[in-house]
This record gives C-alpha cells, sequence and structure tokens, in this order.
C-alpha cells in the first residue's frame, strides 16, 4: 500500500505522468510477473531520499564552416540504472565503435563518483562523455 502511495505522490509532484503511472501501480498489482529489480529501479528514480538527480552528459565536439561547436545533453542516471535493471547484463554502450565497460560504468553510478569517463579528441572534433 505504502507504494501505491509513493506513485501517486509522484504524479502529484510532476515526477511521472500519470501514463507513467498507471504502468507502475500494473507492476505492483502483478508483482508475480514484473522482475522485482525492476520495480525497485524505478522508484528508486524517483526517490527524493535519493542523492539528488545526476546525470550522464555527453559533449560532441566539431566544426563546422571552420568554426568550432559544442553541443551537449544529458542523459539522467536514473534512466540507465532503469535501462540496466530491465536488460541486466545486455546493455551495451558504444561510442565511435569503442565500448565502455558497462559494469564498470554501473559501479561508478552507484558509487556517486563523478568526472570523466570517456575522451576522444581529433583536429576534427570529438566526444567528451562525464558523469555530473
Amino acid at each position: 500500500m505504502e507504494e501505491r502511495v509513493k506513485v501517486l505522490e509522484m504524479v502529484r509532484d510532476g515526477k511521472v505522468t500519470p501514463q507513467e503511472a498507471q504502468e507502475l501501480l500494473s507492476l505492483l498489482e502483478n508483482r508475480e510477473q514484473a522482475p522485482q529489480r525492476m520495480l525497485e529501479n524505478f522508484v528508486d528514480l524517483h526517490d527524493d531520499d535519493q542523492l539528488p538527480a545526476r546525470n550522464l552528459k555527453i559533449t560532441s565536439l566539431s566544426e563546422k564552416d571552420g568554426k568550432p561547436r559544442k553541443t551537449s545533453f544529458n542523459l539522467p542516471l536514473g534512466m540507465l540504472r532503469f535501462i540496466n535493471g530491465l536488460f541486466p547484463g545486455s546493455t551495451v554502450i558504444g561510442v565511435n565503435s569503442k565500448y565502455l565497460d558497462r559494469d564498470q560504468l554501473m559501479d561508478m553510478i552507484h558509487k556517486g563518483e563523478k568526472g570523466v569517463i570517456y575522451r576522444e579528441e581529433t583536429e576534427k572534433g570529438g566526444v567528451i562523455i562525464e558523469l555530473i
């Protein structure tokens, strides 16, 4: 019952959409059919008692018309944890035909570590991936 209230509070606080809440409530009602780890990761993703939201920041460096360009976007770490819970052991993170060590990355996320985890820069551009 406490979990259902928590889901409703997440909707009230705008942390999840009503549709996401409906899916989660459905998982709660059918626990035998839903992997428990998936459910825990989803709730952890929106738990106020957790550390402040963190992100995997991906920055693309390029050049256009002779001018350097930098584009960045953040991917919430909670989303990575959720996906990893859905497909444990099968999530692959690749950058420019190089693969990051998923287990090492998930360890860093769970420990709350920050910093650059991948950097590749050339004269024409590059990619920087960091935990922030």
